[in-house]
């Protein structure tokens, strides 16, 4: 029994002791209790914003620190208190027990505990309840220093809080400092805006005026230059058109019928020497070979016929192939200007015939001529007169080869009408063109104006040119030197034509 009293008043010792803890000693003071929504309050209209994010990251971070450290140690406070009370109540149920332990009451259900355990038991509750009052001291011990700790925490998060607002107060003094200036900014720039507008309004205004004054200048200058060229043409035209007419009127251009009849005049001469012929060497035609090899069956008239196409081959080319190859090399070059000027036509590669053409040709010709007749010497003169005796030379040198008899006279006689005719059709407003076609030329056998035929009447022929006789006269414009785009043949060409092959 005594070691059951003696329980009590260890349990009451124990109990004082725990009354003079420095858990009961030590008041806690008052205090507001702080968490991270209240601390946040002052900077929740600016945590959103990247700006106070990137400059205030680490005073948001140390705050959240904070509260998480506060959070730990109420949760630690609040452990030992539940043990300690937990202790307690064990303590009050075993004093409970003891005391109110009576042996001599049958209705009690449990049965006595042992006298020799109670107070090991007792020993043991107090040795516990002495170790959880050390843990209490060192406990409270840990939250002086923490509540000193948390003093000088919360020290600096009114610091930081003061910061938060005067920086707060910085970015609105910032804010308000940007809006002015971007106020003044937006000013400065439509100020700027109208100021350039005005200038480019004015510039413009100046580019046009000054481009409107340019256009007239030009425009009195081009019609000053039109005006002039316009009346430098016209008296250039009327100077010409006096000129051509000056020139108009005093040409006499041939008939239609003096022309057929000079050019019947040299080939009725041309024919007579070679017709006049008594004895045309037949069984050794020599030079007309060729031509005797395209006729069949050759009679008398066939020899003297390619005889003639002979003489009026050799007379063509240095007569009547070009306006100007009487002149001899200098034809040649006049031809080369010409055709130089003028381009070549489709046929007989003379230039198309036109105004232009026809009179550059007349008009130089008419120059040549009245150098020709010129009584001082020229190199123009020796070319025309070295060309007249290369003909003369040639036709004597064909005629000697068929005949023995001296023809010289009637062949200088033919070349000299040659020389005149083409010098006269060279001068003609219109184109007057000697015409030769060339063995293996198509020709149209309908039209009887351009071609007749000298084959045997028994030869079956094709419409193809086998070999050239007399060479035909075409003419292309009229007397006055127009109408260019129609042409008339005024003299046939004497061909044999192709004989079928049997």
């Amino acid at each position: 029994m005594g070691g059951c009293q003696s329980a009590p008043e260890r349990s009451t010792s124990s109990g004082g002791q725990n009354d003079s803890s420095p858990i009961h000693a030590i008041p806690e003071p008052p205090r507001k209790k702080l968490s991270l929504g209240t601390l946040r309050k002052g900077y929740t209209q600016h945590e959103e914003r990247p700006s106070f994010q990137e400059r205030h990251a680490s005073v948001i971070a140390y705050v959240q620190r904070l509260e998480e450290d506060r959070q730990n140690y109420e949760n630690q406070l609040r452990r030992p208190k539940h043990n300690q009370e937990e202790i307690d109540n064990i303590f009050s149920s075993v004093l409970g027990s003891v005391a109110n332990w009576n042996p001599y009451d049958q209705s009690a259900r449990r049965e006595p505990p042992e006298p020799h355990i109670i107070p090991e038991y007792i020993q043991m509750l107090q040795k516990k309840l002495d170790e959880q009052c050390r843990y209490s001291s060192a406990l409270t011990t840990s939250i002086a220093e923490l509540k000193a700790e948390m003093g000088g925490l919360r020290g600096d998060v009114n610091a930081k809080t003061a910061d938060i607002v005067r920086l707060e107060k910085k970015n609105i003094e910032d804010a308000r400092t940007c809006e002015a200036k971007i106020a003044r900014n937006t000013a400065s720039h439509k100020v700027e805006i109208s100021r350039m507008e005005s200038s480019y309004s004015n510039t413009l205004q100046d580019l046009e005026k000054a481009h409107s004054a340019k256009v007239q200048q030009m425009q009195r200058q081009f019609d000053d230059t039109s005006r002039n060229a316009r009346d430098e043409h016209n008296a250039e035209k009327s100077r010409l058109q006096n000129a051509l007419l000056t020139t108009v009127d005093g040409f006499k251009p041939m008939a239609d019928r003096i022309c057929r009849q000079q050019l019947e005049d040299l080939r009725g001469s041309i024919h007579a020497l070679v017709f006049g012929l008594d004895n045309l060497r037949q069984e050794d035609p020599g030079p007309l070979r060729s031509q005797i090899a395209m006729i069949r069956n050759p009679q008398n008239k066939d020899y003297k016929n390619a005889l003639e196409g002979c003489f009026w081959s050799i007379i063509f080319r240095g007569m009547f192939a070009t306006p100007f190859c009487s002149l001899g090399e200098y034809g040649d070059a006049f031809m080369d200007t010409w055709t130089g000027l003028f381009g070549k036509g489709i046929s007989y590669q003379w230039p198309e015939a036109d105004t232009r053409s026809e009179t550059w040709r007349y008009v130089t010709l008419e120059a040549i001529e009245q150098d020709l007749k010129s009584s001082r010497p020229s190199n123009l003169k020796s070319s025309y007169e070295a060309n007249r005796q290369s003909v003369i030379s040639s036709l004597s040198s064909l005629y000697s080869q068929v005949s023995p008899e001296n023809k010289s006279r009637e062949i200088r006689d033919v070349v000299d009408k040659a020389c005149q005719l083409a010098l006269a059709f060279g001068k003609q407003r219109c184109r007057l063109q000697v015409l030769a076609p060339q063995p293996g030329d198509p020709i149209d056998a309908k039209d009887e104006d351009a071609y007749f035929s000298l084959n045997h009447s028994s030869d079956r022929v094709i419409p193809e040119v086998q070999l050239v006789v007399k060479p035909g006269l075409l003419k292309v414009g009229d007397g006055r030197g127009g109408s260019f785009g129609s042409s008339v043949n005024m003299s046939p060409s004497a061909v044999y034509l192709k004989i079928v092959a049997n």
